[in-house]
């Protein structure tokens, strides 16, 4: 085999996510992308402690994209964690213990260094962009232009982290959405504005899964969501509909695995609240973000 094969993976708080890429000169195509959900940021933010059946979860999921990586010849992989396995108690034995599946060092990175990565990864050219990345535990905002970072922040509002903390029952009362969302615009204050020159795109699990939605896909289709154009109003509109269901109404309804059902109108009020905040009426899709920064970073001249 003549072009060599590498393979990252984003060990997030609650979804593990793996992607092949085949290097070509200084070019990388992607061979393979593959998502599943271990949740491994269930309850920690109570206990500050990863349990035994979130690390069952992950230990599955990464034996069979290990199968994957070693079917198709890859030949090195790059892992990284993040909030979770950052913030729990035992966050570096678990690394350790996951590392040995994966037969290489899961390095568990910062806030800082997962905004940039992130941006890396997201945005294609050099021009004026900012980037939200919203993750179990965290969202970052990194703000850039012409390929140098000049602002990127990691802050605490995850969409694990603020199920837990602000819905009791979904669908959530009326009181407890309030409160999320003053919440979530408390944060934001410390971020900063930008001009109607900067692009605004959304990367993780959130966005791609609203842009699906939008467009009426059960089925994900990567090559359908990527650089889709999500507007404000729609955001709005699945978000209340959302709000209004059970998390198995919204699983039937529109294709969303449980574990994501569960959390994905906490997601799609951040991404609705740093929207407004930001006073932008849409943002663009992307579907790869962190695990192609990963691979950018070590690949790429």
């Amino acid at each position: 085999m003549s072009k060599e094969r590498f393979a990252s993976f984003d060990i997030g708080s609650n979804t593990i996510l793996m992607l092949i890429v085949e290097k070509d000169s200084n070019k990388l195509k992607v061979l393979r992308d593959e998502q599943a959900i271990a949740r491994l940021g269930e309850n920690v933010w109570e206990t500050n402690s990863i349990s035994d059946e979130a690390i069952h979860r992950a230990e599955a999921i990464l034996k069979k994209f290990k199968s994957i990586c070693d079917k198709v010849q890859v030949k090195k992989i790059f892992a990284i964690a993040s909030s979770a396995i950052r913030e729990a108690r035992n966050g570096k034995a678990v690394a350790g213990a996951l590392s040995n599946i994966l037969d290489t060092e899961i390095n568990i990175i910062s806030g800082n260094k997962e905004a940039e990565l992130s941006y890396l990864g997201t945005v294609e050219n050099e021009e004026p962009s900012l980037v939200i990345d919203i993750g179990g535990g965290s969202t970052e905002i990194i703000i850039g232009h012409k390929g140098k970072i000049h602002f990127k922040q990691s802050i605490p509002i995850g969409v694990v982290k603020l199920t837990e903390k602000y819905f009791s029952n979904h669908p959530p009362k009326e009181t407890e959405i309030q409160a999320m969302r003053a919440f979530i615009c408390d944060i934001l204050q410390g971020v900063p504005k930008v001009d109607e020159k900067f692009s605004i795109y959304a990367v993780a699990g959130t966005p791609t899964t609203l842009a699906a939605v939008h467009i009426g896909i059960k089925d994900y289709n990567s090559e359908l969501v990527n650089h889709h154009k999500l507007e404000l109003s729609s955001i709005q509109k699945i978000t209340n509909r959302f709000l209004k269901l059970t998390v198995p109404e919204i699983t039937q309804n529109y294709g969303i695995e449980p574990m994501r059902a569960d959390v994905i109108s906490a997601g799609s009020i951040i991404l609705e609240e740093c929207l407004s905040y930001l006073q932008r009426d849409y943002c663009i899709v992307n579907v790869y973000g962190l695990r192609l920064g990963v691979l950018k970073e070590q690949l790429i001249d």
